[in-house]
Protein backbone atom coordinates (compact mmCIF):
# COMPACT_ATOMS: atom_id res chain seq x y z
CA UNK A 1 0.00 0.00 0.00
CA UNK A 2 1.39 3.26 -1.09
CA UNK A 3 1.56 6.55 1.66
CA UNK A 4 -1.09 8.77 -1.33
CA UNK A 5 -3.74 5.93 -0.04
CA UNK A 6 -2.98 4.60 3.55
CA UNK A 7 -5.52 6.99 4.90
CA UNK A 8 -8.17 6.67 3.16
CA UNK A 9 -7.48 2.65 3.03
CA UNK A 10 -7.71 3.02 7.02
CA UNK A 11 -11.81 4.09 6.61
CA UNK A 12 -12.93 0.97 5.23
CA UNK A 13 -11.89 -1.20 8.03
CA UNK A 14 -15.13 1.03 10.08
CA UNK A 15 -16.90 -0.25 6.97
CA UNK A 16 -18.78 3.38 7.06
CA UNK A 17 -19.30 4.68 3.56
CA UNK A 18 -17.13 7.78 2.33
CA UNK A 19 -19.76 11.23 2.10
CA UNK A 20 -19.35 14.77 2.41
CA UNK A 21 -17.29 15.56 5.53
CA UNK A 22 -17.22 18.92 7.20
CA UNK A 23 -13.55 20.05 6.29
CA UNK A 24 -13.54 21.69 10.07
CA UNK A 25 -10.84 20.50 12.02
CA UNK A 26 -11.85 18.59 15.51
CA UNK A 27 -10.28 18.93 18.55
CA UNK A 28 -8.03 16.18 19.78
CA UNK A 29 -11.19 14.39 22.06
CA UNK A 30 -11.18 10.72 21.77
CA UNK A 31 -14.50 10.72 22.33
CA UNK A 32 -16.74 9.08 19.50
CA UNK A 33 -20.55 10.59 19.96
CA UNK A 34 -23.45 7.96 19.73
CA UNK A 35 -24.24 7.01 16.31
CA UNK A 36 -20.64 7.98 14.80
CA UNK A 37 -17.75 6.16 13.49
CA UNK A 38 -14.13 6.40 13.57
CA UNK A 39 -14.34 6.90 10.06
CA UNK A 40 -16.34 9.32 9.74
CA UNK A 41 -13.73 11.68 12.37
CA UNK A 42 -10.82 10.56 10.10
CA UNK A 43 -12.40 11.36 6.67
CA UNK A 44 -12.82 14.72 9.01
CA UNK A 45 -8.99 14.87 9.20
CA UNK A 46 -8.19 13.88 5.79
CA UNK A 47 -9.98 16.97 4.32
CA UNK A 48 -9.44 18.88 6.98
CA UNK A 49 -5.55 18.54 6.85
CA UNK A 50 -5.48 18.94 3.00
CA UNK A 51 -7.28 22.19 3.15
CA UNK A 52 -4.55 23.18 5.62
CA UNK A 53 -2.13 22.48 2.69
CA UNK A 54 -0.32 19.66 5.18
CA UNK A 55 0.24 16.05 3.68
CA UNK A 56 -2.50 13.87 5.59
CA UNK A 57 -0.55 10.79 5.00
CA UNK A 58 2.86 11.72 6.98
CA UNK A 59 0.75 12.32 10.40
CA UNK A 60 -0.21 9.59 13.07
CA UNK A 61 -3.70 8.59 11.02
CA UNK A 62 -2.55 8.72 8.19
CA UNK A 63 0.11 6.41 8.34
CA UNK A 64 -1.96 3.84 10.78
CA UNK A 65 -2.14 -0.21 9.20
CA UNK A 66 -3.53 -3.40 10.39
CA UNK A 67 -1.63 -4.67 13.42
CA UNK A 68 0.58 -6.97 12.01
CA UNK A 69 1.84 -4.55 9.60
CA UNK A 70 3.31 -2.39 11.92
CA UNK A 71 6.97 -1.10 11.95
CA UNK A 72 8.17 -1.49 15.17
CA UNK A 73 11.45 -0.42 14.68
CA UNK A 74 11.53 3.11 15.99
CA UNK A 75 10.60 1.96 19.31
CA UNK A 76 13.40 2.71 21.65
CA UNK A 77 14.87 -0.12 23.48
CA UNK A 78 15.49 0.16 26.72
CA UNK A 79 18.48 -1.81 28.92
CA UNK A 80 15.80 -3.96 30.62
CA UNK A 81 12.30 -4.50 31.22
CA UNK A 82 12.84 -3.24 35.15
CA UNK A 83 14.13 -0.12 33.88
CA UNK A 84 10.55 0.25 31.76
CA UNK A 85 8.61 -0.60 35.05
CA UNK A 86 10.07 1.82 36.91
CA UNK A 87 9.33 4.77 34.13
CA UNK A 88 5.50 3.18 34.22
CA UNK A 89 5.66 3.76 38.25
CA UNK A 90 7.32 6.82 38.40
CA UNK A 91 4.39 8.33 35.78
CA UNK A 92 1.46 6.84 37.79
CA UNK A 93 2.45 7.40 41.23
CA UNK A 94 3.63 11.57 40.17
CA UNK A 95 1.34 13.36 42.78
CA UNK A 96 2.72 17.02 42.44
CA UNK A 97 0.25 18.57 39.98
CA UNK A 98 -1.65 21.75 41.11
CA UNK A 99 -4.89 21.80 40.73
CA UNK A 100 -6.45 25.04 41.10
CA UNK A 101 -10.06 23.95 42.07
CA UNK A 102 -8.36 22.68 45.62
CA UNK A 103 -5.31 24.02 46.32
CA UNK A 104 -3.18 22.09 48.34
CA UNK A 105 -4.55 18.84 47.25
CA UNK A 106 -1.75 17.56 44.68
CA UNK A 107 -2.48 15.66 41.88
CA UNK A 108 -1.48 12.60 39.34
CA UNK A 109 -1.95 12.34 35.95
CA UNK A 110 -5.88 11.63 35.23
CA UNK A 111 -5.79 7.84 34.89
CA UNK A 112 -9.22 7.41 36.20
CA UNK A 113 -10.37 9.40 33.85
CA UNK A 114 -9.99 6.34 30.25
CA UNK A 115 -13.18 8.67 28.98
CA UNK A 116 -11.07 10.78 27.57
CA UNK A 117 -7.62 12.71 27.19
CA UNK A 118 -5.25 10.03 26.78
CA UNK A 119 -3.56 12.78 24.11
CA UNK A 120 -2.67 14.45 27.32
CA UNK A 121 -1.45 11.66 29.11
CA UNK A 122 1.05 10.57 26.70
CA UNK A 123 2.03 13.96 26.42
CA UNK A 124 2.26 14.96 30.20
CA UNK A 125 4.14 11.58 30.50
CA UNK A 126 6.34 12.06 27.35
CA UNK A 127 7.35 15.56 29.12
CA UNK A 128 8.56 14.00 32.62
CA UNK A 129 10.63 10.92 31.27
CA UNK A 130 12.35 13.76 29.24
CA UNK A 131 13.23 15.76 31.56
CA UNK A 132 14.02 13.66 34.51
CA UNK A 133 15.30 10.42 33.12
CA UNK A 134 16.21 11.55 29.48
CA UNK A 135 14.63 9.06 27.45
CA UNK A 136 12.26 9.69 24.83
CA UNK A 137 8.97 6.66 24.11
CA UNK A 138 7.61 6.50 20.91
CA UNK A 139 3.80 6.39 20.97
CA UNK A 140 1.05 3.95 19.77
CA UNK A 141 -2.29 4.47 17.99
CA UNK A 142 -5.16 2.89 17.53
CA UNK A 143 -8.30 3.94 15.90
CA UNK A 144 -11.51 2.64 15.24
CA UNK A 145 -14.63 2.20 16.70
CA UNK A 146 -13.86 1.22 20.42
CA UNK A 147 -15.77 0.91 23.38
CA UNK A 148 -14.00 -0.52 26.22
CA UNK A 149 -15.41 -1.13 29.71
CA UNK A 150 -13.57 -0.22 32.55
CA UNK A 151 -13.88 0.14 36.78
CA UNK A 152 -14.67 3.58 36.14
CA UNK A 153 -17.16 3.26 33.85
CA UNK A 154 -17.37 2.77 29.68
CA UNK A 155 -14.96 4.21 27.02
CA UNK A 156 -16.51 5.35 23.84
CA UNK A 157 -13.31 6.01 21.85
CA UNK A 158 -12.22 6.66 17.87
CA UNK A 159 -8.82 6.71 18.56
CA UNK A 160 -6.51 6.33 21.91
CA UNK A 161 -2.61 6.91 22.30
CA UNK A 162 -0.25 5.66 24.74
CA UNK A 163 3.76 5.76 25.17
CA UNK A 164 5.52 2.79 24.70
CA UNK A 165 9.13 1.03 24.68
CA UNK A 166 11.31 -2.01 24.27
CA UNK A 167 13.08 -4.31 25.98
CA UNK A 168 15.00 -5.83 23.00
CA UNK A 169 12.68 -8.67 23.08
CA UNK A 170 8.92 -7.49 23.53
CA UNK A 171 7.12 -3.81 23.00
CA UNK A 172 5.34 -2.70 25.94
CA UNK A 173 2.79 0.25 26.33
CA UNK A 174 2.72 2.22 29.40
CA UNK A 175 -1.31 2.74 29.82
CA UNK A 176 -2.28 3.70 33.56
CA UNK A 177 -5.69 4.06 32.38
CA UNK A 178 -6.15 0.66 30.90
CA UNK A 179 -4.19 -1.57 33.45
CA UNK A 180 -2.49 1.11 36.75
CA UNK A 181 -1.05 -2.30 37.57
CA UNK A 182 1.83 -2.74 35.40
CA UNK A 183 3.24 -1.83 31.24
CA UNK A 184 1.06 -4.57 28.98
CA UNK A 185 2.43 -6.08 25.83
CA UNK A 186 1.55 -4.31 22.60
CA UNK A 187 -0.53 -7.43 21.84
CA UNK A 188 -2.37 -6.89 25.25
CA UNK A 189 -2.94 -3.12 24.86
CA UNK A 190 -4.39 -3.46 21.42
CA UNK A 191 -6.60 -6.72 22.45
CA UNK A 192 -7.82 -4.99 25.36
CA UNK A 193 -8.71 -0.83 23.55
CA UNK A 194 -10.62 -3.11 20.82
CA UNK A 195 -12.51 -5.38 23.02
CA UNK A 196 -10.65 -8.41 20.78
CA UNK A 197 -11.30 -6.82 17.89
CA UNK A 198 -7.98 -6.24 16.71
CA UNK A 199 -8.48 -7.09 12.90
CA UNK A 200 -11.47 -4.26 12.96
CA UNK A 201 -9.25 -1.37 13.47
CA UNK A 202 -5.64 -0.05 12.29
CA UNK A 203 -2.53 1.05 14.44
CA UNK A 204 0.62 3.41 14.21
CA UNK A 205 3.96 3.66 15.90
CA UNK A 206 4.57 7.29 15.84
CA UNK A 207 7.56 9.52 17.47
CA UNK A 208 7.70 11.47 20.64
CA UNK A 209 5.83 14.18 20.52
CA UNK A 210 3.40 12.75 18.06
CA UNK A 211 0.19 12.97 20.48
CA UNK A 212 -2.89 13.49 18.25
CA UNK A 213 -4.12 12.19 15.14
CA UNK A 214 -3.27 14.93 13.16
CA UNK A 215 0.39 15.21 14.35
CA UNK A 216 3.18 14.35 12.51
CA UNK A 217 3.77 10.81 13.03
CA UNK A 218 7.81 11.28 13.31
CA UNK A 219 7.32 14.55 15.46
CA UNK A 220 10.24 14.58 18.03
CA UNK A 221 9.75 17.65 19.69
CA UNK A 222 7.66 20.26 20.76
CA UNK A 223 7.16 22.30 17.88
CA UNK A 224 5.05 25.90 18.08
CA UNK A 225 1.39 25.18 16.90
CA UNK A 226 1.52 21.98 17.79
CA UNK A 227 -1.43 22.59 20.63
CA UNK A 228 1.80 22.44 23.42
CA UNK A 229 0.38 26.21 24.56
CA UNK A 230 -3.03 24.28 25.75
CA UNK A 231 -1.44 22.06 27.66
CA UNK A 232 -1.85 23.98 31.39
CA UNK A 233 -5.54 24.70 30.57
CA UNK A 234 -6.26 21.14 29.46
CA UNK A 235 -4.20 19.30 32.64
CA UNK A 236 -6.47 21.66 34.99
CA UNK A 237 -9.60 20.65 32.62
CA UNK A 238 -9.06 16.55 33.07
CA UNK A 239 -7.86 17.20 36.43
CA UNK A 240 -11.12 18.50 37.51
CA UNK A 241 -13.55 16.15 35.14
CA UNK A 242 -11.73 12.99 36.95
CA UNK A 243 -13.02 14.56 39.99
CA UNK A 244 -16.81 14.94 38.87
CA UNK A 245 -16.16 11.71 37.23
CA UNK A 246 -15.74 9.72 40.14
CA UNK A 247 -18.21 11.37 42.24
CA UNK A 248 -20.67 10.84 39.78
CA UNK A 249 -20.01 6.71 39.42
CA UNK A 250 -20.23 6.23 43.49
CA UNK A 251 -16.48 7.30 43.78
CA UNK A 252 -14.73 8.75 46.72
CA UNK A 253 -12.08 10.93 44.60
CA UNK A 254 -10.54 12.10 47.83
CA UNK A 255 -9.53 8.92 48.17
CA UNK A 256 -8.57 7.44 44.97
CA UNK A 257 -6.99 10.71 44.10
CA UNK A 258 -5.04 10.94 47.44
CA UNK A 259 -3.80 8.14 49.66
CA UNK A 260 -5.63 5.69 48.43
CA UNK A 261 -5.76 4.73 44.57
CA UNK A 262 -6.59 1.51 43.68
CA UNK A 263 -3.49 0.48 42.74
CA UNK A 264 -2.13 0.85 45.93
CA UNK A 265 -3.01 -2.63 47.83
CA UNK A 266 -1.69 -2.10 51.05
CA UNK A 267 -4.06 0.88 51.45
CA UNK A 268 -7.29 -0.88 51.00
Amino acid sequence: MNNSTRLLAALTLASFPLHSANASLKDHSAVRQPGEHASERLLDLYFAISDEHHEPDSTAAGQAVPFEQLNLAQVPILASKPQIDALFRAARDRRDWEWDDMRGFARRISWLYPQDGCYLRSRLMTDLWSSNAGVLPAQAFVFGDMKVSTPYGETIWWYHVAPVFSDGTQVYVLDASMDPERPMTLREWAGKTTSDRVKEATFAICAAYANWPESECSQTMPISGDGSESLPELTQEFLANEWRHLTSIGKDPAKLLGDQPPWNHSAQ
